[in-house]
Protein backbone atom coordinates (compact mmCIF):
# COMPACT_ATOMS: atom_id res chain seq x y z
CA UNK A 1 0.00 0.00 0.00
CA UNK A 2 2.74 2.19 0.69
CA UNK A 3 4.67 1.53 -2.25
CA UNK A 4 1.37 2.56 -4.36
CA UNK A 5 1.00 5.54 -2.51
CA UNK A 6 4.51 6.65 -3.20
CA UNK A 7 4.31 6.01 -7.11
CA UNK A 8 1.04 7.78 -7.03
CA UNK A 9 3.18 10.72 -5.69
CA UNK A 10 5.39 10.51 -7.73
CA UNK A 11 3.22 10.05 -11.02
CA UNK A 12 1.60 13.42 -9.97
CA UNK A 13 5.05 15.42 -9.55
CA UNK A 14 5.90 14.19 -12.94
CA UNK A 15 2.45 15.67 -14.44
CA UNK A 16 2.11 18.68 -12.76
CA UNK A 17 3.79 21.94 -13.62
CA UNK A 18 6.53 23.13 -12.64
CA UNK A 19 7.56 26.69 -12.02
CA UNK A 20 10.71 28.91 -13.20
CA UNK A 21 11.54 32.77 -12.08
CA UNK A 22 11.83 34.70 -14.99
CA UNK A 23 11.55 38.70 -15.54
CA UNK A 24 7.81 39.06 -14.77
CA UNK A 25 7.54 36.63 -12.29
CA UNK A 26 6.71 32.56 -12.32
CA UNK A 27 5.85 30.88 -15.37
CA UNK A 28 4.71 26.88 -15.66
CA UNK A 29 7.25 24.71 -16.75
CA UNK A 30 5.13 21.68 -18.04
CA UNK A 31 8.31 19.43 -18.23
CA UNK A 32 11.64 19.43 -16.74
CA UNK A 33 14.81 18.55 -18.04
CA UNK A 34 15.05 15.63 -15.58
CA UNK A 35 11.91 14.26 -16.83
CA UNK A 36 12.47 14.71 -20.23
CA UNK A 37 15.65 12.72 -20.17
CA UNK A 38 13.73 9.92 -18.05
CA UNK A 39 11.65 9.81 -21.07
CA UNK A 40 14.45 9.55 -23.79
CA UNK A 41 16.06 7.17 -22.05
CA UNK A 42 13.02 5.01 -23.12
CA UNK A 43 13.34 6.21 -26.27
CA UNK A 44 16.61 5.06 -26.76
CA UNK A 45 15.28 1.74 -25.25
CA UNK A 46 12.81 1.64 -27.86
CA UNK A 47 15.31 1.87 -30.62
CA UNK A 48 17.87 -0.56 -29.38
CA UNK A 49 14.81 -2.89 -28.85
CA UNK A 50 13.92 -2.37 -32.66
CA UNK A 51 10.56 -0.68 -31.89
CA UNK A 52 9.68 -3.03 -29.39
CA UNK A 53 8.61 -2.27 -25.48
CA UNK A 54 6.02 -2.23 -23.13
CA UNK A 55 3.54 0.50 -23.12
CA UNK A 56 4.97 2.76 -20.43
CA UNK A 57 8.12 2.79 -22.62
CA UNK A 58 6.06 3.36 -26.16
CA UNK A 59 4.57 6.27 -24.23
CA UNK A 60 7.54 7.66 -22.86
CA UNK A 61 9.20 7.87 -26.21
CA UNK A 62 6.42 8.97 -28.02
CA UNK A 63 6.61 11.98 -25.34
CA UNK A 64 10.56 12.69 -26.15
CA UNK A 65 9.97 12.16 -29.32
CA UNK A 66 7.11 14.92 -29.50
CA UNK A 67 9.01 17.17 -26.99
CA UNK A 68 11.76 17.05 -29.02
CA UNK A 69 10.13 17.82 -32.49
CA UNK A 70 8.14 20.50 -31.12
CA UNK A 71 10.96 22.44 -29.77
CA UNK A 72 12.17 22.65 -33.05
CA UNK A 73 9.22 23.71 -34.69
CA UNK A 74 9.22 26.18 -32.34
CA UNK A 75 12.70 27.52 -32.66
CA UNK A 76 12.11 27.26 -36.75
CA UNK A 77 8.88 29.13 -36.84
CA UNK A 78 9.90 31.33 -34.40
CA UNK A 79 12.91 32.10 -36.87
CA UNK A 80 11.21 32.58 -40.12
CA UNK A 81 7.86 34.02 -39.21
CA UNK A 82 8.44 35.15 -35.64
CA UNK A 83 9.67 38.75 -37.03
CA UNK A 84 6.68 38.62 -39.86
CA UNK A 85 3.46 38.11 -37.95
CA UNK A 86 1.95 38.43 -35.00
CA UNK A 87 2.42 35.36 -32.98
CA UNK A 88 -0.76 34.76 -30.52
CA UNK A 89 -0.37 36.02 -27.43
CA UNK A 90 -1.95 33.90 -24.10
CA UNK A 91 -1.71 33.89 -20.51
CA UNK A 92 -2.24 30.46 -18.86
CA UNK A 93 -3.32 30.34 -15.03
CA UNK A 94 -0.60 29.30 -12.69
CA UNK A 95 -1.37 25.61 -11.76
CA UNK A 96 -3.01 24.47 -15.05
CA UNK A 97 -2.02 20.72 -15.88
CA UNK A 98 -0.29 19.76 -19.25
CA UNK A 99 -3.41 17.21 -19.84
CA UNK A 100 -5.43 20.29 -19.72
CA UNK A 101 -3.85 21.79 -22.23
CA UNK A 102 -2.93 19.42 -24.18
CA UNK A 103 -6.78 18.41 -24.36
CA UNK A 104 -7.17 22.23 -25.31
CA UNK A 105 -4.72 21.97 -28.19
CA UNK A 106 -6.59 18.52 -29.40
CA UNK A 107 -9.85 20.09 -29.71
CA UNK A 108 -9.02 23.02 -30.86
CA UNK A 109 -7.35 20.86 -34.01
CA UNK A 110 -10.93 19.34 -34.00
CA UNK A 111 -12.17 22.72 -34.14
CA UNK A 112 -10.51 24.78 -36.80
CA UNK A 113 -9.31 22.51 -39.71
CA UNK A 114 -7.91 25.58 -41.77
CA UNK A 115 -5.43 26.07 -38.61
CA UNK A 116 -4.08 22.76 -39.14
CA UNK A 117 -2.45 23.12 -42.69
CA UNK A 118 0.69 25.56 -40.67
CA UNK A 119 3.00 25.03 -37.94
CA UNK A 120 1.95 22.84 -35.59
CA UNK A 121 3.48 25.78 -33.10
CA UNK A 122 1.59 28.51 -34.11
CA UNK A 123 -1.51 26.22 -34.27
CA UNK A 124 -0.70 25.48 -30.16
CA UNK A 125 -0.10 29.21 -29.72
CA UNK A 126 -3.63 29.62 -31.49
CA UNK A 127 -5.38 27.16 -29.14
CA UNK A 128 -3.66 28.63 -25.93
CA UNK A 129 -4.94 31.93 -26.95
CA UNK A 130 -8.21 31.23 -27.57
CA UNK A 131 -8.59 29.95 -24.47
CA UNK A 132 -6.40 32.12 -21.83
CA UNK A 133 -6.33 35.37 -24.02
CA UNK A 134 -4.11 37.90 -22.12
CA UNK A 135 -6.60 40.30 -20.16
Amino acid sequence: MRAAAMIGLTLLAMTGPASAQSGDGLVAIYLTGETLTTRCRSFLTLVRNQNRGASQVVYDAALCRGFVTGVLDAIAFEEIAGRREHVAAFCVPRGVEGDVVTEIVANFGDRNPAKRSGSAYAMVRLAMADVYPCR
